[in-house]
């Protein structure tokens, strides 16, 4: 019957890798069901043997030696034996599935963990979201207002003070704005996150300050509609992986997040710790002038990022009651220079036409 069972494993069908890889799995889990059940079948048959044997050998003897019987119960647990190759063969089938499961999409390979955008992890699990829900196309079409509308909405965020956010250089991000009115709908998706939350937290100014064209509710609802918007476009652009401008996404809608209640938010915390993680495999706590591939620019921008990420740690760590999330001991990186934008940009022009 075993012999028939293991025979019964053997596949010579031709087909896919991919069917290959499946169909060895499941020959592999079958073969490793069979072995537990001849090893659950093996041990009970042993265990009703041996017991008959001691209790003959039990009855037999007691008259003779009261002590026997303690003796035999006291050798019972060492003379279990279940199979010399069973819970080896368990092992190697076990190994032999982790292994062929591991070149399918199960268990990704250890080389392609990282920042490599070839990895092979699935992009649609839950927490992250489903870019494929949010097409770049829909959300320019049904969520982005008028240009005439977005740049009365930049010209209010960049005019003030308190709640600007320094890694934002202003005549870069013109530079960016314009280039993005010629095609919307290629641009990328994490600085279109930016956009939107740079809309929402500009809307939330309005309606605090009374000046918004509608009622204080309408203008919170604007708020949370570019929010939401905010957060459709970082799953678009898989705001979970190390890329250009992911940090500054996240950042600014946890920004936009925090601003709405003086109450520390948990929801705020979370996401800053995993900006801060992902600043530290992208190296902000490493000083630029280290690392060789750097501009004079970037690097300048970089000690912005991270300075501001050491006060938000300390400001967040403290109102949740938790330990700060950055050691300073392991981070080199310097002070940013006491620059406005002005003097301190790429050559591209002023943001005056913001505020016309």
């Amino acid at each position: 019957m075993r012999e028939k069972r293991e025979a019964d494993t053997c596949s010579y069908q031709c087909s896919s890798p991919d069917a290959t890889q499946t169909s060895t799995a499941e020959d592999r889990l079958a073969h490793l069901e069979s072995l537990v059940r001849d090893l659950i079948q093996g041990s009970a048959t042993t265990s009703t043997a041996k017991s008959s044997a001691s209790d003959i050998q039990i009855n037999s003897s007691y008259d003779s030696d009261p002590r026997t019987p303690a003796h035999i119960a006291d050798s019972e647990p060492g003379t279990r034996n279940a199979g010399s190759t069973h819970w080896s063969v368990i092992l190697d089938d076990i190994h032999g599935i982790k292994a062929a499961l591991g070149q399918h999409d199960y268990f990704p390979e250890s080389g392609q963990i990282g920042m490599s955008s070839a990895s092979p992890c699935r992009r649609d699990i839950i927490i992250f979201g489903s870019a494929n829900n949010y097409p770049m196309k829909m959300i320019i079409s049904h969520y982005l207002p008028s240009k005439l509308e977005v740049d009365r909405l930049l010209a209010v965020y960049f005019q003030g003070e308190a709640f600007i956010i320094p890694f934002i250089h202003a005549t870069q991000f013109q530079h960016q704005y314009r280039a993005f009115w010629e095609d919307p709908a290629a641009s990328n998706p994490l600085w279109l996150s930016i956009l939107f939350s740079i809309c929402s937290a500009a809307t939330m100014v309005l309606g605090m300050a009374g000046i918004a064209p509608t009622t204080r509710e309408d203008a919170m609802a604007d708020v949370r509609h570019f929010q939401e918007v905010a957060g459709k476009c970082l799953i678009r652009g898989e705001y979970h992986r190390p890329q250009q401008y992911v940090l500054e996404a996240l950042t600014l809608y946890a920004q936009t997040i925090n601003m709405q209640s003086l109450d520390p938010s948990r929801e705020v915390g979370a996401i800053f710790g995993m900006i801060l993680r992902m600043a530290y495999e992208m190296g902000y706590h490493r000083d630029p002038d280290s690392l060789g591939s750097i501009t004079v620019f970037e690097g300048g921008m970089r000690r912005r990022f991270w300075a501001l990420c050491k006060q938000v740690d300390l400001m967040v760590s403290f109102q949740l009651g938790l330990p700060s999330n950055i050691c300073l001991e392991n981070c080199d990186t310097q002070s940013p220079r006491n620059l406005v934008d002005s003097e301190f940009d790429r050559g591209y022009h002023c943001l005056a036409s913001f505020a016309q």
